[in-house]
């Protein structure tokens, strides 16, 4: 069964609105990857994606242009996502001609709602074709596209010369890092650009032949700044290794495949940890069509509390990926945007120092430790280390080709 490309985004958009805890990007694959889209052209996915995530990232500021244009803005949900759907065609976009826009969301709306809402989204989309040219100001927009208490954070962590361009780079796409298995033939890699971490390379688009090599396990999604967390842990073959806050398993697979070497083995010196027993079970399907090991280990746990662990048991490697507000990776997050708030800030900074405090008490001597979060805010990077004396750090910004991430190593 085809599917039009606006209806697409409509559903990702309600599908977000009705589960308010899932991400973005894991709704956006399930509906474009479900059994009634697969007739659907790539053309139409690629303008599902394009609409949902720039919806997602514009959200704010599209909502305050549409605010202006009528009496009382809307409070259902889905006429409010084809408003935003076709604001963000007007006053984004650049490559869709505006009466094409208006017509499209028009005859969708049509379609989804009736005659009377049609005539609604009408009118507000009709107000804004013309003032479009007055609005389509990028640096305003942008602004405007960001809650005013992040952009005041924003200007503190990274000075006035560079907040417009942090900003910039939040509601832009971001480019598509793939990690690549040792065993991928490199006839099967689509056209793609080495990144600084070997093994990690960017491609231009995720057309079916990015998403086909992922299921067949030839490459996984992963930035590189997430890459090179784990290369700096320096696994070896034989190194007891613990990894809390494991997720789906994304980074497990790599300590895996660090511990496996060359040899066909399971990496049974591995111990995975997350609070979520449904995440650990993606985590051991990745890591068996990761690595062909059939066996990894597994355990439900809060890591703010005391491990399950045996006592005395200590580790050569401790990979913390802690859990964040996801500040430096806003553009891969845009949902980031409108449901992240100061006071999560301090409530995850008490969790991840929750965290490394009990995660070093099972470090061995000599041993080594990564803290990382995908953030750039000072309490949940500097201010959570500091106490503990890394031995080093790093702090990237969103930049063109990198997400923002803090990593600290430990050594004891």
């Amino acid at each position: 069964m085809s599917s039009d490309g606006r209806q697409l985004a409509l559903r990702c958009l309600g599908r977000l609105d009705r589960e308010p805890q899932r991400a973005a990007q894991a709704v956006v694959r399930e509906v474009l990857d479900g059994p009634d889209v697969r007739g659907t052209e790539e053309r139409e996915r690629g303008l599902a994606t394009e609409l949902t995530y720039g919806a997602l990232r514009w959200r704010l500021w599209l909502d305050a242009c549409i605010a202006e244009r009528v009496a009382r803005p809307p409070a259902d949900p889905e006429v409010q996502n084809l408003l935003r759907i076709g604001a963000l065609q007007l006053l984004v976009l650049d490559r869709i001609p505006a009466h094409a826009a208006v017509h499209a969301t028009v005859d969708l709306a049509r379609r989804v709602r009736g005659e009377r809402i049609s005539g609604f989204i009408n009118g507000v989309l009709r107000s804004l074709e013309r003032d479009r040219e007055a609005l389509r100001q990028p640096a305003r927009a942008q602004l405007g596209a960001h809650p005013q208490w992040l952009v005041d954070r924003l200007r503190a962590w990274v000075g006035e010369e560079r907040l417009q361009a942090v900003l910039a780079v939040n509601l832009t796409p971001p480019p598509v890092a793939l990690r690549l298995h040792p065993r991928t033939p490199p006839e099967a890699l689509p056209e793609s650009t080495p990144s600084e971490l070997p093994g990690v390379v960017f491609v231009d688009s995720e057309p079916r032949r990015v998403r086909d090599g992922v299921r067949d396990g030839l490459w996984i999604h992963q930035d590189p700044s997430s890459a090179a967390a784990v290369a700096l842990l320096d696994v070896q073959p034989g190194h007891r290794v613990l990894e809390l806050c494991a997720g789906r398993g994304v980074k497990t697979s790599q300590l895996a495949m660090a511990l496996q070497g060359d040899a066909e083995r399971a990496p049974e010196t591995l111990i995975a940890m997350d609070l979520s027993p449904h995440k650990l079970a993606a985590a051991r399907r990745l890591v068996r069509r990761w690595t062909g090991a059939e066996a990894l280990v597994t355990v439900a746990a809060d890591a703010t509390r005391p491990l399950p662990l045996t006592r005395g048991l200590l580790f050569d490697r401790i990979l913390l990926d802690a859990p964040c507000s996801g500040l430096g990776v806003i553009r891969r997050r845009p949902e980031t945007l409108w449901r992240r708030t100061p006071e999560d800030i301090e409530v995850l900074a008490a969790m991840q120092t929750a965290m490394l405090a009990e995660a070093l008490r099972w470090l061995a001597p000599g041993g080594q430790l990564i803290y990382s979060v995908c953030t750039i805010s000072p309490e949940e990077t500097t201010a959570v280390t500091a106490p503990h004396g890394p031995v080093d750090e790093r702090l990237t910004l969103p930049g063109e080709r990198a997400d923002g991430f803090y990593v600290a190593r430990f050594t004891r």
